[in-house]
């Protein structure tokens, strides 16, 4: 079993510029400055439409002159099936402003170690969603070496065992809250104003998050994305955002999920049982 390699799901933008920093600190949910000032490995966040919902999520690296140390931008991991989009995006929120948004995949891939490797990832930090999704980080291509490998499947049974959504299929048009961005590091709530901020604010001081992303486990069955999530009513209280082998994402009303919880764990979809106890 390989422990690891990268993630071809993914692509990374660089981003630099004398205001490349103050366009991003208000471009998305996190605190870039601090990123900066704390010298952080990387930090996660998300792009929000202006009604507050994900238009995606990034992890944002800075990007060093390799000879003075000095920061001259950053590199910008993003999901590929959106990457020009997010392109064009961050060029109009940059207009008037000193700021350069640029493909760099030829240069750079995303690479993983998961838990369990000997390697210590060769500097790479530690996922800054959690740490038991092992390291994470923007790395250099090497065009005489061999192609990494593929490392996305193992990632994402990672990921769902964790209850940890990722990429514009399973986060787009889902408030950052419902996907539990206060619980991993994806939220500033001390940072100046971005776009989207209204609605997640009112959210995070009211407690009004009514639905979560939740792990589920299942066997013995195939599990749909987007078949619904069933109470013992016949309702509709959630979706099936992501399956991987026998791991999947719901997100659901939180008060059903904690009924689920106190009673045996298991909820249903199109007949299936789903464990949401793991």
């Amino acid at each position: 079993r390989a422990f690891s390699g990268a993630l071809a799901s993914r692509a990374v933008l660089r981003v630099v510029g004398a205001d490349a920093s103050s366009m991003l600190q208000s471009s998305v949910t996190n605190d870039v400055h601090a990123l900066c000032a704390e010298r952080l490995a990387s930090a996660y966040a998300a792009v929000l439409t202006p009604k507050g919902k994900i238009f995606i999520d990034v992890f944002i690296t800075r990007l060093d002159d390799e000879a003075s140390g000095e920061k001259i931008g950053f590199l910008l991991d993003v999901d590929r099936a959106r990457v020009d989009e997010t392109t064009n995006v961050l060029k109009r929120l940059s207009l008037r402003k000193d700021v350069r948004v640029e493909r760099a995949c030829d240069a750079y891939e995303v690479s993983v170690v998961l838990p369990g490797a000997e390697s210590d990832g060769g500097g790479i930090g530690f996922d800054p969603r959690f740490d038991g999704l092992g390291r994470r980080g923007v790395t250099r291509r090497d065009a005489k070496a061999p192609a990494s490998t593929s490392m996305d499947a193992a990632h994402r049974v990672l990921r769902m065992t964790h209850g940890i959504a990722e990429g514009v299929s399973e986060l787009a048009d889902a408030y950052p809250l419902e996907c539990n961005f206060d619980a991993i590091n994806g939220v500033s709530f001390t940072k100046g104003c971005y776009m989207g901020q209204e609605n997640t604010a009112r959210q995070y001081f009211r407690g009004a998050v009514r639905k979560r992303v939740v792990p589920f486990a299942f066997s013995g069955a195939s599990v749909d994305i987007g078949a619904p999530v069933i109470n013992d009513n016949g309702e509709t209280v959630g979706d099936v955002i992501a399956v991987e082998q026998d791991r999947g994402l719901m997100r659901a009303r939180m008060k059903f999920i904690r009924e689920a919880l106190a009673t045996n764990g298991v909820v249903a979809t199109n007949g299936v049982a789903l464990d949401v106890s793991v």
